[in-house]
């Protein structure tokens, strides 16, 4: 599966406290909420919605392409989130690396994934 994050409307490398799936604040996307639209979830189910689970438990379940970020073996019942989500979910959001180093860490973990990344503008 082709994915494109579009740079311009990233949320990225802020921390977390402001960070959404799709912020209902300034319409800016972490890397799962490009993901979920490109699976076809409509803009409405992931506004304001932080994480797979969040949107897992808004929509009953999640597209089959995304199923890897909430049905991982890795699974932490403390968190109710997997490995992958997590790494993921933290890198998008790390305040101590550079751009390039984000798109490495996220590009190789989708890619484990069965997804193509492709970062743009």
């Amino acid at each position: 599966m082709k994915l494109t994050i579009d740079r311009s409307k990233w949320h990225r490398g802020r921390g977390g406290v402001m960070s959404y799936l799709l912020s209902h604040y300034d319409g800016k996307m972490c890397c799962l909420g490009f993901l979920a639209l490109a699976c076809g979830v409509p803009k409405d189910m992931i506004r304001g919605i932080r994480s797979p689970l969040g949107l897992a438990n808004r929509s009953g379940s999640l597209p089959e392409p995304m199923q890897f970020l909430v049905n991982e073996a890795r699974y932490s019942p403390t968190t109710g989130h997997t490995t992958a989500a997590l790494f993921l979910v933290g890198t998008n959001d790390d305040c101590g690396i550079t751009d390039e180093q984000r798109e490495a860490a996220l590009s190789t973990c989708f890619r484990a994934n069965g997804i193509e990344p492709e970062f743009v503008n």
